[in-house]
């Protein structure tokens, strides 16, 4: 769902079910109950504009750009069996200036893949990031790959195929406003 941080800026935001068990704590939608534990992911300058898991590791990937959107980061963390969150350090997916973004769990290629509108000429891009299992946060950034390389109007969204396993990346071009479907 989209959320509107109190500096005014647009980001997404996560739907969950569950109920407040009236004690602070959080009744999650499989019965968990949440402690109440949170950890800092992006500081205020930043906007968070996404998260995903990352099955084969159990890492989380967050995926948040500064006030300008001037560079995007992504940041991993872990989940630990108390319940607190693990994790530390972002690195810069891309430096140039962002429009319109998405990411996905690639299940066959156990990667979370990347996927945004570069401002200054329209093209997208993108890239897969490789993690690896425990408490290491280390984070493997492919190439930088332009999969709409022409002008577009973004509305980017990246999804996951499970049959027949491939990764499917959708954006609308700018020449004539229709959306396009690219399979990687």
């Amino acid at each position: 769902r989209r959320t509107t941080s109190s500096m005014g800026a647009t980001g997404f935001g996560f739907l969950t079910s569950g109920n407040d068990n009236g004690s602070g704590a959080f009744d999650g939608p499989h019965g968990i109950a949440l402690n109440g534990v949170e950890k800092l992911v992006w500081e205020a300058s930043m906007y968070p504009l996404g998260a995903v898991h990352n099955e084969a590791t159990g890492k989380f990937c967050f995926l948040f750009g500064n006030s300008s959107l001037g560079t995007i980061y992504s940041m991993v963390a872990y989940l630990n069996s108390n319940g607190t969150i693990g994790g530390n350090g972002a690195t810069a997916i891309t430096t140039a200036s962002c429009s319109d973004f998405s990411l996905c769990y690639d299940e066959t290629s156990e990667k979370v893949i990347y996927f945004w509108r570069q401002t200054s000429d329209g093209k997208c891009y993108a890239r897969a990031c490789t993690t690896t299992s425990g408490t290491n946060t280390t984070q493997t950034l492919g190439t930088e790959t332009a999969i709409a390389d022409f002008e577009t109007d973004g509305r980017v969204q990246v999804t996951y195929a499970k049959t027949p396993g491939k990764v499917v990346f959708t954006y609308e071009k700018a020449s004539d406003d229709y959306t396009y479907a690219r399979v990687g």
